[in-house]
């Protein structure tokens, strides 16, 4: 979901036009690591703590525009400009600004010659780089005259979740983790539970999913013969895959700071979110806060039968999250 600005765009903007100013930092020897930060000016200098946002899986620039400007938070910014600097880093081997002209349907990013995702990205679109790539940004910003590191809050939704978990139980500067859309048992997990919801609505007969079951099995153990492939030819590569198939559980459980997951129910990709609690209390932990949202979908869209068109409520429910951070 991109956020469109009160502006209008003749030319490409400049990541100044939206208020933020951006910044490359080398990355040992590989694509360099360019990433926004809410600010320009003397507004960047002044002293806050860090709320840096982890995006999902698809490979969506930074600032696009046609004949409007759009930012690639989900979530209204600018209300909590006087209490953070947001931060958001850029996928590797994708520009940082792109006419939606250059973007697909899902608005992705391909190379215009080949009609693909780029080469930089497909290879480095795994688990162990993203966290590498924000673990570079985050040691950088903590470095910063204008950076209270006395408050470090880590945001990321659906894949970006995931890596949101890893990186704070890996980060111990780390104070508060925001995990929403999320799938705590991992990407393949999904997969059996369509099936299953197939059957109980009644698009599939169970003998029908006895068999997508079974192709299943045939499949994951392919993924995991092949789990160091970067060959995209039939969509995420192997490695992009195993590296998501991890359960998130693994890294929530091991966290001390003060954890939100937030989910919506009619969100099947983070249905298991529903069962986190358990994993906190068996361990004697009580980090964990649960927000579950009535009819929202993956992107905090609101669907109430009879209502129309859905809702877009991201916004209202970061606001909760904001209050929870204070």
């Amino acid at each position: 979901m991109l956020l469109a600005f009160q502006a209008y765009a003749q030319k490409a903007p400049n990541p100044e036009d939206v208020g933020c100013t951006l910044f490359e930092l080398p990355f040992a020897g590989e694509d360099s690591i360019r990433f926004f930060v809410n600010g320009t000016g003397a507004d960047l200098q002044r002293k806050k703590p860090v709320f840096l946002y982890i995006q999902g899986s698809l490979p969506t620039p930074l600032l696009l525009y046609d004949e409007h400007v759009y930012g690639v938070f989900p979530f209204k910014t600018g209300v909590y400009r006087d209490s953070f600097h947001f931060v958001v880093v850029s996928k590797p081997g994708i520009p940082v600004v792109a006419n939606t002209r250059a973007l697909d349907a899902q608005m992705c990013y391909k190379d215009k010659d080949t009609g693909r995702f780029p080469a930089k990205y497909v290879v480095n679109n795994h688990l162990d780089f993203y966290i590498r790539q924000h673990r570079a940004v985050l040691n950088w910003l903590l470095q910063q005259p204008w950076t209270d590191t006395s408050k470090v809050v880590v945001c990321g939704g659906s894949q970006g979740a995931t890596v949101a978990a890893k990186l704070a139980s890996e980060e111990p500067k780390i104070t508060h983790l925001i995990y929403y859309s999320g799938n705590p048992n991992g990407r393949l997990d999904e997969e059996v539970r369509r099936i299953q919801h197939d059957v109980a609505t009644g698009k599939i007969s169970e003998e029908k999913a006895a068999v997508k079951l079974e192709e299943l099995q045939q499949y994951w153990k392919w993924l995991f013969a092949n789990a160091e492939s970067t060959d995209d030819t039939s969509g995420d590569p192997p490695k992009t895959t195993v590296s998501f198939s991890k359960p998130a559980r693994a890294y929530l459980t091991q966290l001390s700071i003060p954890v939100l997951v937030a989910f919506g129910t009619a969100d099947l990709t983070a249905a298991p979110c529903a069962t986190l609690p358990l994993d906190f209390l068996r361990q004697g932990k009580t980090n964990l806060t649960l927000k579950i949202y009535p009819h929202y979908d993956h992107h905090f869209f609101e669907k109430k039968a009879g209502s129309g068109e859905p809702e877009y409520r991201l916004n209202s429910a970061f606001e909760e999250w904001m209050r929870w951070i204070k």
